[in-house]
């Protein structure tokens, strides 16, 4: 007597029989399909109603009906579209990744060492011993930093200026103001140089560079930002002409 696992093994083992059996017959009804479309693209006319639905028909196209000449020339047309699918098919190679050249980058380290094995200070308790190092890269960036810069300029005077002239006759001293490139203009040179930048190098239109600075939480209007750019370029309108005199002048352009 066969116990119940037994008896489902067994069914299980059946049932996979059965399902091998399907399979082969598909498998050999497929390639008696592909032998007779191969017989009729070599010795007759393909046409939809020539092709059997039925695989039982299938026994009327087999091997013992074709001549010697017949097989051999079905063969070399077979061998050769096996060769032609070679040639056609290309296997998709897994791209490599290059690495990144990370040589100009800083390195920021960060040390881990696993939970209680480090005194208060960082260091490793004297029951622990380091045995080697596991390193891991990652790429970081911080987004830009908008920033204001405040020029305090101090004004002084000579004390004894203050004892022996009257206001209006003495001498305050002050530093003057840093050269800029645009005058009476809020926006730094770092700031017009990255909208001449994003403008003319990356194509950026000012509504996409006013909401880069937006998300710096500096909010810029269409007006100011655009007249700053016309200010900025206007100073480097010394350099674009002299740059088309030296082109003009070129033996060809």
């Amino acid at each position: 007597m066969l116990t119940e696992e037994q008896e489902k093994a067994l069914l299980e083992e059946i049932d996979k029989l059965r399902q091998d059996k399907a399979a082969l017959i598909s498998r050999v009804a497929s390639l008696e399909q592909s032998l007779y479309w191969f017989r009729k693209k070599v010795f007759g006319c393909m046409s939809e109603k020539n092709l059997p639905l039925d695989p039982n028909q299938l026994s009327l196209f087999t091997q013992q009906e074709m001549s010697s000449d017949e097989k051999a020339e079905l063969e070399e047309e077979v061998r050769k579209a096996e060769e032609e699918m070679t040639r056609t098919i290309k296997v998709r190679e897994k791209p490599v990744r290059k690495p990144l050249d990370t040589s100009l980058l800083p390195v920021e380290e960060i040390n881990l060492y696993p939970e209680g094995t480090t005194t208060e200070d960082g260091g490793l308790k004297d029951d622990f011993v380091e045995i080697g190092t596991e390193e891991t890269l990652r790429l970081e960036r911080i987004p830009e930093k908008v920033y204001i810069v405040k020029t305090i300029r101090h004004k002084v005077i000579r004390k004894s200026e203050l004892k022996e002239k009257h206001p209006e006759e003495r001498h305050i001293l002050i530093s003057p103001l840093p050269l800029v490139p645009v005058g009476k203009c809020m926006a730094g040179s770092s700031v017009l140089t990255d909208i001449i930048i994003g403008k003319f190098m990356y194509h950026l239109p000012f509504y996409r560079l006013i909401q880069q600075y937006h998300e710096s939480s500096i909010t810029i209007s269409d007006s100011t930002m655009g007249g700053w750019y016309e200010a900025a370029v206007e100073k480097l309108k010394i350099l674009y002409n002299l740059l088309k005199k030296q082109i003009l002048s070129s033996e060809y352009i």
